[in-house]
């Protein structure tokens, strides 16, 4: 089935189970890796939220530095250090198994 292949995920879903244990499946989904990272999901929400704000704002930034490269010269340096060190050098990381719905779809989002 071509859905099926193309979207692990319904696959994942349409396996045999009660409606119970499906329904925890899709809470998991959105709940499993925000506490890897000791976060809720509206936590997690936040943050994500935050990173994608000032990744786009470094993004504009360096867009307007390619075309003038006298403005911006440093900004979306500094906004991409920032968020390093407030995603990888102060974030305490549970060390949790991967299920293999969680390894479909990151390897569908590649």
């Amino acid at each position: 089935n071509y859905q099926l292949l193309c979207f692990p995920l319904l696959k994942e879903l349409k396996s045999p189970g009660t409606e119970m244990d499906q329904r925890m499946t899709i809470i998991n989904l959105f709940t499993d890796h925000p506490a890897t990272v000791n976060e809720s999901y509206v936590e997690h929400m936040e943050m994500s939220g935050s990173f994608a704000f000032w990744l786009l704002v470094a993004g504009f930034c360096a867009l307007v530095h390619a075309v003038f490269p006298f403005l911006f010269e440093t900004t979306g340096s500094r906004i991409i250090t920032r968020l390093h060190g407030r995603m990888v050098s102060n974030r305490i990381r549970k060390a949790t198994p991967v299920s293999s719905l969680h390894q479909a779809l990151d390897s569908a989002a590649l």
